[in-house]
């Protein structure tokens, strides 16, 4: 009675669950009259899908086959037309502006190309388990539960990490632990045991994968204009199930390529070094096009203009880094001789009131988007006020005077 089937209703009561509790925690945004972009959502959809049958066509037909060459030219042709749509559309689905960004774009093709191993890792492990192992489909989902639960533990430590090193070096090691766990699984064969040779590369392509997933997430919506939150977002979801899918494909095709019938073992050697190869590929781009080591900007600071029944501004001071986890030593230090004078001492700031919530460093164009943390907040009963105050005003808000000041708050 009970089929892998029953697995995919998993998703239908914590969707439901989901949408209740967004309905009574997420306040509702103003609605903006917008013209849907059709021309640029079909160009981009049939392009993508064209891309990736492509490289499902060429492990089934081969590579010069009439499908395969006719799905790349499809390909090409969409894309291109997508980005010309793009460039002259007064609404664009997606803002090329935000391909500017060398960083941003460098974790785009990161996180496409993990994704994609990643995909290629799933696909093809747990077929090997059962065809080649023996393992029942109970017990394979089982043998995944390293992966899971070392990414559960790696995952939420991520913000001191990318604190302390930045995004660049992060994405870089993960690229090479996915690399290193991709060159394990190459040498799989009949005779391998679940432990050590399938459980060692399974661990430390959990670990990789989470040293991308988070930084890779940061390094694409940094810096990214509010206006633009939800098509950055966007982006970052089509990237990753494009790169997912595109990434299998081309893996598939390799595998396919070098398998022999009736021995599934076969192919593994050429498919994960395949895969090898393209995970090191990516850490290279890291490298390549990352921003700098650690996040840095001036001390910024606002003003609210006094208004009836406004409670002041909360004021959050971190001491080294936005991304930095709470430190109580800290908190309570950072009143004490907090000048912002000199460039080595200025540190970022972020402020909001009970309905607002600003990143004062994306305001001066600095590209840093700061976290902030509700334990470490300074409350003031009446704006603050300096005469060595350069102030801007918000053309949405008026009443908000945005400040960098050169002196202790």
């Amino acid at each position: 009675m009970l089929s892998w089937r029953w697995s995919l209703l998993i998703s239908v009561p914590i969707g439901a669950i989901v949408l209740v509790v967004i309905g009574r925690l997420v306040e509702e945004t103003e609605p903006k009259p917008a013209r849907l972009d059709i021309s640029g959502a079909l160009t981009a959809t049939i392009g993508s899908v064209a891309l990736v049958y492509g490289f499902i066509s060429a492990a089934e037909h081969g590579w010069v086959s009439v499908s395969t060459i006719l799905a790349f030219v499809i390909s090409a042709v969409l894309l291109v037309s997508f980005f010309l749509i793009e460039k002259r559309a007064a609404q664009p689905l997606l803002d090329l502006s935000l391909l500017r960004s060398r960083p941003r774009l460098g974790g785009l093709a990161v996180m496409a190309i993990i994704v994609g191993m990643h995909f290629s890792v799933l696909f093809l492990i747990v077929q090997y388990l059962q065809q080649v192992l023996g393992f029942a489909p109970l017990a394979a989902g089982l043998a995944y539960l390293p992966l899971s639960m070392t990414m559960f533990v790696v995952s939420p430590t991520m913000p001191r990490f990318i604190a302390r090193f930045g995004t660049r070096a992060l994405l870089g090691a993960g690229g090479v632990l996915v690399a290193a766990s991709c060159a394990g699984f190459a040498m799989l064969d009949g005779r391998s045991t679940y432990f050590p040779a399938v459980f060692i590369p399974l661990v430390l392509h959990a670990f990789g994968v989470a040293l991308v997933f988070t930084p890779g997430t940061v390094a694409i919506l940094e810096g990214v204009p509010d206006e633009h939150a939800g098509a950055a977002s966007g982006l970052l979801q089509m990237d990753q199930q494009v790169g997912g899918a595109l990434g299998l494909a081309v893996v598939a095709a390799v595998y396919a390529a070098n398998a022999v019938p009736k021995d599934f073992s076969s192919g593994l050697g050429a498919g994960f070094a395949a895969a090898a190869a393209i995970s090191l590929l990516s850490a290279v781009i890291a490298v390549r096009t990352g921003g700098r080591r650690k996040p840095s900007a001036p001390a910024v600071a606002a003003t609210r203009s006094p208004r009836a029944g406004s409670p002041g501004c909360s004021i959050w001071l971190p001491q080294r880094n936005p991304l930095a986890a709470p430190d109580r030593d800290e908190t309570a230090r950072s009143g004490q001789g907090d000048t912002h004078q000199g460039a080595s001492a200025k540190r970022p700031l972020s402020i909001w009131d009970d309905s607002h919530r600003f990143d004062l460093d994306q305001v001066f164009g600095l590209g840093e988007r700061l976290n902030t943390d509700p334990g470490r907040r300074r409350r003031f009963s009446e704006p603050k006020t300096s005469s060595n105050t350069l102030a801007m005003t918000s053309a949405s808000d008026p009443g908000l005077k945005f400040g960098m000041y050169n002196r202790s708050i």
